[in-house]
Formats: structure tokens, sequence, C-alpha cells
């Protein structure tokens, strides 16, 4: 990761502020949240002054989970925790929400999913986190909506079969 600042005219390579080793998951999983830079790997979350590169904090997955970048709204970093399997598949607890402090990175709350539901990847929005879950026995499929500042359950919003069709 290269680091410019645009306002001093940087347009070569020897003009940057900072340079990073960093694998990063996708462009749109960078962020700034409150001066920080964050930095979505596999296997950590790092949060670098964005004006220095100096890591101020990291947050680093247990060696059978992964991370994966949601977002960041409400002046919070949130993150998907997945358990990994040793072949690399994912399976298994449910999956976590993870809401993260920008500045020292300390975790706000930690959302767990249900053993053996189905998760497809939460959507930030107003404030909210919002997560499909199409194989629900208990509710059926629904899309739930859980606070962004608590992680507690807001509702859930059951599906009709009719808008459940087949892509």
């Amino acid at each position: 990761l290269l680091a410019y600042d645009p306002e001093l005219g940087a347009n070569t390579f020897e003009d940057t502020l900072f340079e990073l080793p960093f694998r990063y998951q996708d462009a749109e999983s960078l962020a700034v949240c409150a001066g920080v830079l964050v930095l979505p790997e596999d296997n950590r979350v790092r949060g670098v002054d964005y004006r220095s590169g100096d890591t101020l904090w990291s947050l680093d997955a247990p060696r059978d989970r992964m991370l994966q970048a949601i977002g960041v709204e409400n002046g919070l970093i949130y993150v998907l925790s997945e358990f990994r399997s040793p072949n690399g598949a994912t399976a298994g607890d449910g999956g976590r929400v993870l809401a993260v402090e920008p500045l020292q990175g300390g975790l706000i709350f930690e959302h767990l999913f249900p053993l053996n539901a189905d998760l497809v990847h939460p959507t930030l929005s107003e404030g909210n986190l919002w997560v499909y879950r199409p194989d629900s026995e208990e509710h059926g499929p629904h899309v739930q909506q859980l606070d962004g500042l608590t992680g507690r359950e807001v509702r859930k919003v059951p599906l009709r079969p009719e808008l459940l069709r087949e892509q």
C-alpha cells in the first residue's frame, strides 16, 4: 500500500508518505474512520495512522477464523468473523459480527449468529446491520435487523415465498 498526500502534489513513487505491506481483500474494503485508515486482511484488521503509516492497533483472527470487512458507519468499524476449516472452506458456528472502535481497536460488541444457519454477508444502512437469513428453520427466510451501536436484534422481517425466486 502506497500513501500519497494530494495537497503536496505527490505524483511519483518518491513522493509517498509511507509504504506498507498489505494483503487486501478488495479495494472497496479500505476505509477511513475517525482519521484511522482501516486495513482489513483475511487474518487481521489493522488501524493505521493515515499520515504516518504507524500501526495503532491490530485485531488478529484466531487460527480457525477469517475476517472480512463489512464497512464503516456510526463511527465504528464492522467486521465479519467466520469459521475457516483446515481445507479453507467456511462453515461452522454461524459467524460473528464485531464492532470495533477505530482509535484504539477496542471491541464495542460481538453478535454471534446461530449454528447451522446460512449467513449472507451483512450490509450497513442507516445505522443498522441488515442480514439475509435464507434457511432459518425456526423463522423461515427473513432479513434480520441489528442495532449498529449495540448489536442487539431489532427485528426479523419474514420474506414471502413469492419474493424468493431463484436467480
